[in-house]
């Protein structure tokens, strides 16, 4: 829709790891002219998703909307126009995103690297891709300090999906 959006922002030196803005809308194949969300001139916003107490991760599109990961829940940022231009909702799925980068686009959905699985979420439910023993080695294996490296990344030539890790002992 035209629109850049900025997470976990700070201002002023001031960190907010809770909040999302939106830039105004932009012309195809141009910057847009104003971040500036107290301009009643421009449709440019800001939101707190500040519900869960967990920081903002990461995002990425999925159908109409902008799926927003952190730490351990998701929301859903869909454009609705109007007064509010973007609607806000918590997805009512348990869970989010390790770490920056974790997540990749499929057509069923985005596959996920949680904290504690590796899940298929199609913006209504969340399903378990990985069996228990795979579930149990990759977490075993992945390094406790360099986890945060990780990444998931489609391979859509071959239709997989490579969960990459630093594991134990590796940067």
């Amino acid at each position: 829709k035209n629109y850049l959006f900025a997470l976990d922002v700070t201002k002023s030196g001031t960190r907010y790891p809770h909040m999302v803005k939106w830039s105004s809308a932009a012309d195809p194949g141009a910057l847009p002219a104003s971040w500036d969300e107290t301009d009643a001139a421009n449709d440019a916003g800001e939101v707190d998703l500040s519900e869960t107490t967990d920081y903002i991760v990461d995002a990425l599109p999925l159908g109409e909307s902008l799926l927003v990961y952190k730490q351990s829940s998701t929301y859903a940022i869909t454009y609705i126009g109007g007064q509010y231009i973007f609607s806000v909702r918590r997805l009512p799925v348990d869970c989010g995103m390790l770490a920056r980068g974790c997540a990749a686009a499929i057509p069923q959905g985005h596959v996920v690297l949680t904290s504690g699985d590796v899940v298929l979420n199609n913006g209504f439910e969340v399903q378990s891709i990985v069996d228990g023993k795979v579930r149990d080695w990759l977490f075993s294996t992945m390094d406790a300090t360099y986890y945060d490296r990780s990444f998931v990344v489609s391979n859509s030539t071959y239709n997989e999906v490579w969960v990459c890790f630093p594991s134990s002992g590796n940067t």
